[in-house]
């Protein structure tokens, strides 16, 4: 347990997020916002009394409200450290977007609507800031996944579709950079394949039988990349769970 994290957890357990917030800024200037990082990582993974995806909802966005008034002090005298603590917020929206996500193997914590509008807004910043901040395609297809995965989850296929689709276009981008397949197959990188194969899951969902097809083709690329490309079987493996989980929670009819 880190020290910063000892000092905040007992705020945080009896005045709750934003008692957290008031001993962080005890810390003057950027030097929190690494305090800040510590106790949002720490809030994941630790036990601590009042724990829920409320109170880590709401630490998340108290820790990008700080970074956000941090950067626009900064803006006028330094645009290279504005952007710093610009992409700072814009991480920490990424984990936030992904924390609240509903398609991790093993995590069975309940969401509402609340946590999903809330998931589809951090990913909205997240899209916003990266093109503020001219990201390069990996950081887009996350971003993009991440808005793809809270509107299936709140029943909006054809926009998820959409979304997925610009992840997995996003990936082919990556792909061609470093030189590997721009189709659905084993040579191709994990970006593409993970985010066609969710394209296929939002047309499936929306009715589209021909997603299903596109997931199952997806999923044995993956298998196929675990053997022509050995140092990536580990995330192909974890690719082929998000998958096949994802379709169980969101296509209840599904065998993938």
């Amino acid at each position: 347990m880190s020290g910063s994290w000892s000092r905040v957890k007992p705020a945080l357990e009896t005045g709750g997020p934003q008692g957290a917030a008031a001993v962080v800024r005890e810390t003057g200037g950027t030097a929190r916002l690494g305090l800040w990082d510590e106790i949002l990582q720490a809030a994941g993974g630790e036990d601590w009394a009042g724990k829920s995806l409320d109170t880590r909802l709401a630490l998340a966005r108290l820790a990008m409200a700080d970074a956000l008034e941090l950067e626009a002090a900064a803006r006028p005298r330094d645009a290279e450290q504005a952007d710093k603590l610009l992409d700072q917020a814009n991480i920490w929206s990424f984990n936030l977007a992904a924390d609240l996500a509903e398609c991790w193997p093993g995590d069975e914590e309940p969401r509402t609507d609340h946590h999903r509008e809330a998931g589809l807004a951090a990913a909205l910043d997240c899209l916003q800031w990266r093109r503020q901040l001219r990201k390069g395609p990996f950081p887009f297809a996350l971003a993009w996944w991440a808005r793809g995965i809270h509107e299936l989850a709140l029943g909006r296929p054809v926009e998820a579709e959409r979304s997925f689709s610009e992840a997995a276009a996003c990936g082919r981008r990556l792909a061609q950079e470093q030189g590997r397949s721009v189709e659905v197959d084993g040579h191709s990188v994990y970006m593409h394949l993970l985010n066609a194969g969710y394209a296929g899951i939002a047309r499936a969902a929306g009715g589209d039988s021909e997603g299903r097809a596109t997931l199952e083709r997806c999923l044995e690329a993956f298998a196929e990349q675990a053997i022509l490309h050995a140092d990536e079987a580990e995330d192909a493996a974890f690719g082929v769970d998000q998958l096949r989980h994802t379709a169980r929670r969101f296509l209840p009819d599904d065998a993938a």
